[in-house]
């Protein structure tokens, strides 16, 4: 480097050169710097005659998430910033769609976009954490939205309720919902979402934040004989991650987006840990954001649109990437009541059951 063959870096010299160069910076999701604050303003007086006729546990907010789902910290430089529209990269991105209520009493199953139609890992799988789909680029379709409408709508009619969507106006959102008959859809206004939806609020990044933890932990505890993570690895642990969102973080995203009707005591936790993570020149929020930037979706023209319809319609089954994966034999019936075994013997050996609570909630 500039002539200097045995030059060495600091740890400190390079966080420099980081921030200096902006190789590492905290990306803003939604559209957060082009907001007009007058629109803002006269949606939330507008959002207030539509929540009248409706309960928070009737009113829902989805929307879409890029996720990088098997990166380590050690890898976050290099995928900061990508928004994997393709590329080498692309094939370690899902789209994933969440959708809670208000009061944060109900959480819908993650719905996850992968690339391969039928991954090698879900061979023997009969009851999956998420709800799968796939195509060539693992985005968001107007096809997949609309079968998740349908089915919120079906599950909606066999409750008898009727309830109030909220979602972005972006290309895989149909704007004619007219024939759903129990899930009435309303859409931000453009370019505000970044103030206006809930799950942009923290929903998103806390689950993130649990979804990394996650992946780091199960890596430390098979250091031994470590393994790629598979989408259905990713599937478990994003589960494990939405379901362990508190009621109360919920509340106060949407409270932060207008729908004030709700008050909770805590606020939303979000870990702000700006310490280096040891032997990476990264921090625990670098690594939570690195895919902040992630394309859910994207808007073709027709000729890719075609293309992307027969790439899809030639697609194999198992993925290229997951060959070293292969599906893991379904255990005996001897060998699960062992397991069974085991895990009360461990549980017995423990003084305190709040040991065992905290293991599992990690």
């Amino acid at each position: 480097m500039m002539g200097i063959n045995d030059f060495k870096a600091s740890n400190g010299w390079i966080n420099r050169f980081r921030e200096r160069h902006g190789l590492v910076y905290r990306s803003v999701r939604g559209e957060a710097a082009g907001v007009n604050m007058y629109t803002v303003d006269t949606w939330k007086d507008r959002l207030q005659v539509l929540l009248n006729d409706y309960r928070p546990d009737d009113v829902f907010n989805a929307d879409e998430m890029g996720l990088f789902y098997r990166i380590f910290p050690d890898k976050t430089l290099t995928f900061k910033g990508e928004n994997c529209s393709g590329g080498k990269l692309s094939k370690e991105r899902l789209t994933v769609l969440l959708c809670c209520n208000e009061s944060g009493t109900e959480m819908l199953k993650p719905l996850v976009i992968g690339k391969a139609k039928n991954p090698r890992c879900f061979k023997n799988v009969r009851t999956f954490p998420c709800t799968y789909h796939a195509n060539s680029n693992s985005w968001m379709t107007m096809a997949i939205f609309e079968s998740f409408l349908r089915m919120l709508d079906t599950k909606m009619r066999s409750m008898k309720r009727k309830i109030l969507l909220f979602i972005d106006q972006c290309p895989a959102h149909p704007a004619d919902t007219s024939y759903l008959s129990h899930v009435k859809v309303v859409f931000f206004p453009s370019n505000c979402t970044s103030h206006l939806q809930p799950l942009d609020q923290g929903i998103i990044r806390c689950v993130k934040q649990c979804y990394r933890k996650r992946i780091v932990y199960d890596r430390l505890a098979s250091l031994e004989a470590p393994k790629k993570i598979s989408v259905l690895d990713a599937m478990n642990f994003l589960n494990s991650a939405w379901y362990s969102i508190d009621a109360s973080t919920v509340i106060n995203c949407f409270n932060k987006s207008g729908f004030c009707r709700r008050l909770s005591d805590s606020a939303v936790v979000e870990d702000t840990d700006e310490s280096q993570i040891d032997g990476t020149n990264v921090t625990f929020s670098d690594y939570v954001d690195c895919d902040s930037s992630l394309f859910a979706f994207h808007q073709s023209s027709l000729k890719e649109i075609l293309e992307q319809h027969q790439a899809d319609a030639n697609q194999e089954d198992n993925d290229d990437d997951d060959k070293e994966q292969e599906a893991l034999p379904i255990p005996t019936l001897t060998a699960a009541l062992e397991a069974m075994d085991t895990v009360r013997r461990y549980v017995c050996s423990l003084t305190s059951m709040r040991t065992l609570l905290i293991s599992c909630r990690e």
